[in-house]
């Protein structure tokens, strides 16, 4: 077999050594450009990976919150947070204290029409400028009552479209509940209340175990009762129905002619930690219907709008939500912490 000379293998291997460096380099060439996307890509997916972190995380923070529904009716959304939130800062109340009256407003605007009952917006221009005045005898010219009207809503941080929303809603409730008290009768039915004042609970409670035993009323309360109306047998008085007795409202219609109540506190003042004045119990006599005198008209008419909206809660399925519970659909401790929360950022430093 004839041999390969020295020289032609170096050739070849020379040759070869320059394939591999030249393939190499064309590598390298091709290799260069890819290699710049790709940390470019990886580069770009790291920040919208951290975009889209940020983006979630304010979203559940600042966004999210505001957008939950606190109020449902009937399944349909009624009351937001954000809305919440504000309205609770317009009437300084709490979290707590301004459920019930929105969703009372709510159903005020569904009720009312059923009983003819609106409100215009030329009826919202003129409350407005009544308020303005400060009296109905008193008029105003438009540029002092619109300074007066961008100071109000100045003050209050709020649009124009929701103080005329609200201004509105207490039209309408006025109105509503004028109807109602022209509903009710001159004559109700009446509770003719006694009552025995005595220095403890346990005194009360023995008072009512012996008229339960059968003692007579009257007689225990000359006997016992620190009241001066002893003389007249315990007697106070005869309460309408939709009238309470005492500062803890009590109502004598719970209770059936001749029989008892349990012993209650009086607090002269309801919300002071001192320890009662004294106790009582009542006993309604005879229940008879009576003309309404004016005294008990306030409370009457009061009692029967109320009557009204709980009625109303009772047509329909209201919900009132948060973050709280099992169903994270709740309003309770902490939905209402956070809420106190942020309407203490509006408050100012003392």
């Amino acid at each position: 077999m004839p041999l390969v000379s020295k020289k032609k293998k170096v050739d070849i291997k020379n040759k070869a050594e320059e394939t591999l460096t030249a393939s190499a380099s064309r590598r390298k060439v091709k290799k260069g450009p890819g290699s710049s996307r790709t940390a470019y890509y990886i580069v770009a997916a790291v920040v919208v990976v951290a975009l889209a972190v940020f983006g979630v995380a304010y979203y559940q923070t600042y966004v999210a919150p505001f957008r939950r529904a606190i109020i449902t009716v009937d399944g349909t959304v009624v009351v937001r947070m954000g809305t919440f939130l504000e309205r609770a800062k317009i009437s300084g109340s709490s979290g707590m204290g301004t459920l019930q009256p929105l969703t009372n407003e709510y159903l005020i605007k569904q009720g009312a029409p059923r009983y003819g009952i609106s409100v215009t917006p030329e009826d919202i221009d003129r409350e407005l400028r009544a308020r303005a005045a400060g009296s109905d005898n008193v008029t105003i010219g438009d540029a002092e009552f619109k300074e007066w009207y961008r100071q109000l809503l100045n003050d209050s941080k709020v649009s124009d479209g929701r103080y005329r929303e609200m201004v509105g809603s207490s039209l309408l409730a006025s109105r509503l509940q004028e109807y109602m008290a022209l509903q009710i009768p001159d004559e109700l039915e009446h509770a003719h209340v006694y009552a025995i004042s005595v220095g403890t609970y346990e005194e009360a409670a023995k008072v009512k175990e012996r008229v339960d035993a059968g003692e007579d009323f009257g007689e225990l309360a000359r006997e016992l009762s620190m009241d001066p109306n002893k003389e007249k047998d315990g007697e106070i008085g005869w309460f309408p129905k939709g009238a309470t007795v005492g500062n803890n409202k009590y109502d004598p219609f719970y209770l059936q002619a001749g029989a008892v109540s349990d012993p209650m506190a009086m607090m002269e003042d309801p919300t002071s930690t001192e320890p009662p004045s004294f106790y009582y119990v009542l006993m309604v006599e005879e229940f008879a219907v009576r003309q309404v005198e004016a005294e008990f008209l306030p409370e009457v008419r009061a009692t029967a709008f109320q009557d009204w909206l709980n009625a109303e809660m009772d047509l329909h399925t209201i919900r009132w939500g948060g973050w709280d519970g099992k169903d994270n659909n709740s309003y309770g401790s902490e939905t209402d912490a956070w809420v106190n929360w942020q309407l203490s950022k509006d408050k100012p430093k003392s």
